[in-house]
């Protein structure tokens, strides 16, 4: 049964219940975007409670993963319609935990990994991982998933371990 689960927390990745965004609270600490570098920011919407996640906690969550389109003229990127959505937690009966660090095969992709490093539980936030830091150049043609695409991620942390 946790091979079953194991799979498709690769893909990002992880766990849970469907993410909806909503307005973002006010809070000293809450800029509305936070850029990480190298194309890699996180918008958050809600900010979470208690310890911020580091390398080595384990961190539980939810998630909805879609690849950007291509901005039009003056545009922001957005994600493409709900035809796009390449993994999510949406309907999982448990909910996934990823240890942030971790080497192998289950590890995450390295802009969602940075990306989670300081959210803390209960936060809600878009993250947008370039293809340098997701799936590169090749993409992963058989989940569907296109070379030098974008993806968008948004991931509501359940909970932080340390």
């Amino acid at each position: 049964m946790r091979r079953a689960l194991i799979l498709p927390c690769l893909l990002l990745l992880a766990c849970g219940a469907q993410v909806t965004p909503v307005a973002a609270p006010s809070h000293p600490d809450l800029p509305s975007t936070q850029d990480l570098g190298e194309g890699l920011t996180v918008e958050l919407q809600e900010y979470g409670t208690g310890e911020p996640a580091r390398i080595g906690d384990e961190v539980t969550l939810s998630y909805v993963v879609r690849v950007e389109s291509e901005p039009e003229v003056d545009e922001t990127p957005t994600a493409l319609p709900d035809a796009s959505v390449i993994g999510s937690t949406e309907g999982w009966d448990l909910p996934c935990r990823v240890r942030l660090g971790e080497r192998g095969p289950a590890r995450l992709l390295p802009g969602i990994e940075r990306a989670l490093e300081g959210l803390r539980a209960g936060s809600l936030a878009t993250i947008r991982v370039p293809p340098e830091l997701g799936y590169g150049k090749e993409g992963r043609p058989e989940s569907g998933i296109p070379g030098e695409k974008a993806l968008l991620v948004d991931v509501r942390v359940l909970g932080v371990q340390r």
